[in-house]
């Protein structure tokens, strides 16, 4: 868990991509006028959570499977399509903040389709552990709306998401918190096994 928490943390360096377009968080440690603390421990405790969302709740382990160059190989392309998300982000910066959203998920979606083609024997954990990260983190966000109402209409930016609320939560998060528990449990089953090479 420590590991994917420090392996995800670098992501919050893609904060000022998304601010002011596609959100605005009030926050409170600002480093170098572009990038919040908020971001990087949001990364931090998020790549850790997710890896081991299934593990936790269903108290089931991954069982180790016989490993191979051929496993090695596609855990690298695993690794180069991680980057290649991200970089999409830089190369979409000038655009405006929906298509690069769009982009983002589109590239998302494959990535989960690979994963799955890759550990077809993990179809149902990918499934399980996005249901389960989906509950968790909606969940979160109507907590905090009952605390402060209005708190999410407040800090997204309407014109920078698809524009429906659901809960009052964009659609956008939805998605994003789906597709992250489908991908990210499969790509910390990868790692567990490239580590133990």
């Amino acid at each position: 868990m420590l590991f994917t928490s420090f392996l995800f943390l670098p992501f919050g360096l893609t904060q000022p991509f998304f601010v002011p377009h596609y959100w605005h968080p009030v926050v409170i440690y600002k480093l170098s006028g572009l990038f919040d603390l908020e971001s990087f421990l949001w990364c931090f405790f998020t790549g850790g959570i997710v890896a081991v969302l299934y593990e936790f709740v269903f108290d089931h382990h991954i069982k180790r499977i016989a490993r191979n160059e051929r496993y090695l190989h596609h855990a690298h392309i695993i690794y180069l399509f991680m980057i290649l998300l991200a970089l999409s982000g830089l190369y979409t910066q000038g655009m405006n903040i929906l298509p690069m959203i769009r982009a983002l998920f589109i590239i998302a979606s494959i990535l989960v389709i690979f994963l799955w083609w890759l550990r077809r024997d993990l179809f149902a954990k990918s499934l399980l552990s996005g249901f389960l990260f989906l509950a968790l983190y909606i969940s979160s966000l109507l907590v905090v709306n009952a605390i402060f109402p209005g708190f999410t209409q407040s800090q997204w930016n309407f014109n920078g998401t698809f524009g429906m609320y659901f809960f009052g939560i964009p659609i956008d998060e939805y998605l994003y918190a789906l597709l992250f528990g489908l991908s990210w449990s499969v790509i910390f089953a990868e790692i567990k096994l490239y580590r133990e090479a």
